[in-house]
């Protein structure tokens, strides 16, 4: 992570698809590579079957399938990962963090706990004591959106981020010393 000096993070309802895409195209807009860009959130396609619209307050639906949601991010985002956690369910991972290699030679890729999900948010400037927060919040259907760069870089993605529908953003800074 050279030359990184955080991240920023903003966390959309699961029925916040479009705006997340249209999130992600500004930002590569004003010159975010895929380098810089992640998604995680649960996919409840794989664990359940999907209709083809999700119904959300009662009355409005959703349009865009989940299953398509993920495959337009992996487009937009150059790649995708699959984490199976036993308590989350099905992670999706697009973009930069899908890159990771979580595991070592020897190691299965079996997911028993948190230890590579953390790992992840760890390397993009997010602290252990922020972990619980992020995790609750992918147990609860949230989509996480990670922006790195430098402080710049960070600067503007918060006054992009913020402009959309969001109901979290938050700034975390690596530690340099």
């Amino acid at each position: 992570m050279t030359g990184r000096a955080g991240s920023c993070v903003a966390v959309y309802p699961l029925h916040s698809y479009v705006n997340v895409i249209g999130v992600i195209k500004q930002l590569q807009a004003v010159n975010f590579s895929v380098e810089q860009l992640s998604i995680i959130g649960q996919d409840t396609s794989v664990d359940q079957k999907l209709t083809n619209s999700h119904r959300i307050f009662g009355q409005h639906r959703l349009k865009i399938k989940q299953k398509d949601f993920w495959f337009e991010l992996r487009d937009l985002l150059d790649g995708e990962l699959l984490l199976q956690i036993p308590e989350l369910g099905s992670l999706r991972i697009a973009g930069a963090l899908s890159s990771i290699p979580l595991v070592e030679k020897s190691e299965q890729i079996t997911v028993d706990d948190y230890s590579k999900l953390r790992k992840l948010l760890y390397l993009v400037g997010i602290p252990e004591n922020s972990f619980k927060y992020y995790k609750s919040v992918l147990k609860n259907g949230k989509l996480v959106l990670i922006a790195v760069g430098d402080y710049g870089e960070i600067e503007n993605a918060v006054n992009l981020i913020e402009q959309s529908h969001k109901t979290d953003v938050s700034l975390h800074f690596l530690n340099t010393s």
